[in-house]
């Protein structure tokens, strides 16, 4: 017969505080990686939209709306949200990581705790995320279908 147990019975023998330790290192890695990879992306797009204005041909007078500029301004926008959005997780895998790397050293429960209300953060960030992706795919594909549909 086995035996119940609560959650509240749990520890952190060496194994596990190994796994957790090496754990918090990847993630610090993964991290730190994600947000030099935004810095070069922000970076890439604020050189490219110069880059673009520089050799922009269009003149003034065959533009007189400004729809160069404000695709422009759409995609420097566009760029910012994009970049916010991957900032997030990025920023709580780190304070896991941290949060982590301190809990273990100093044996601290609250440290331990914020460090899994981090990782518990990242997933549902991911997760929220991921559902607005597929909300997005699934109306797509319906508009598609519509498309395909009233064009016979």
């Amino acid at each position: 017969m086995e035996e119940n147990r609560s959650l509240f019975s749990l520890s952190i023998d060496p194994v596990t505080k190994a796994h957790l330790s090496d754990t918090a290192r990847w993630a610090r890695f993964l991290a730190i990686f994600g947000m030099v990879l935004l810095a070069l992306a922000a970076l890439a797009s604020i050189f490219g939209l110069t880059l673009m204005n520089r050799l922009s041909t269009i003149d003034a007078s065959l533009d007189p709306a400004g729809i160069a500029a404000t695709s422009r301004i759409a995609a420097i926008l566009g760029a910012v949200i994009m970049i916010a959005i991957a900032f997030f997780p990025l920023m709580y895998l780190l304070q896991f990581a941290n949060k982590m790397k301190n809990a273990l050293a100093a044996n601290d429960q609250e440290a331990l705790n914020d460090s899994f209300l981090n990782i518990k953060r990242y997933f549902r960030y991911l997760g929220i995320i991921a559902i607005i992706v597929l909300a997005f795919y699934a109306l797509f594909f319906v508009i598609a279908i519509v498309g395909i549909a009233s064009s016979r």
